[in-house]
């Protein structure tokens, strides 16, 4: 065994120490990221809304509709969305929003056209403007708006659950 002088000792007794210090010592909590949920953030009129992505199967540009007669005011018509027929409902009219006083059917914007099981569904909205990520928690399940905040813009509504906008019954309408 080699003869360890006085300095050597007291390295070797700190480093010793110094490692049963940081063994004692409890471990951080690891960070758990917050749960995030895409959004596809769109205006209609002067309002900004989101939906979830899971909701959307794509965006198309609106084009003309094919009205269909007696389908109610909420349907502006129908239109073929790669390849297949979708029911084209006027989500500002739904959603009871100021309209222009001119009531005129739509030429621009685009169509979100839906993820529904056995319906095939679009709703015309004026513009898109981006993808953004909201925390889960912002949202209670089942609603139908709330209001949230993304950290780096204005407010904006959060459209929750489709089925019960787009459902008539649930408005309080006769179908």
């Amino acid at each position: 065994m080699p003869d360890h002088s006085p300095t050597e000792s007291r390295v070797e007794a700190n480093l010793l120490d110094v490692r049963a210090r940081r063994l004692a010592e409890r471990p951080v909590a690891a960070v758990v990221p917050e749960a995030r949920d895409p959004i596809l953030i769109f205006c209609l009129g002067r309002e900004r809304f989101a939906i979830r992505l899971k909701f959307i199967a794509s965006i198309v540009p609106f084009e003309r509709v094919t009205p269909v007669p007696t389908s109610g005011p909420d349907v502006l018509g129908v239109m073929a969305v790669r390849g297949e027929v979708h029911a084209v409902y006027a989500l500002d009219r739904i959603l009871e929003l100021p309209r222009a006083a001119i009531e005129t059917l739509p030429t621009d914007g685009h169509v979100l056209a839906l993820r529904h099981v056995g319906r095939q569904i679009g709703v015309r909205v004026d513009r898109v403007e981006m993808i953004d990520e909201i925390p889960r928690a912002e949202a209670a399940a089942g609603a139908t708006r709330v209001f949230v905040t993304p950290a780096h813009s204005a407010p904006l509504i959060l459209i929750e659950n489709l089925e019960s906008i787009l459902n008539p019954s649930s408005r309080g309408e006769d179908q």
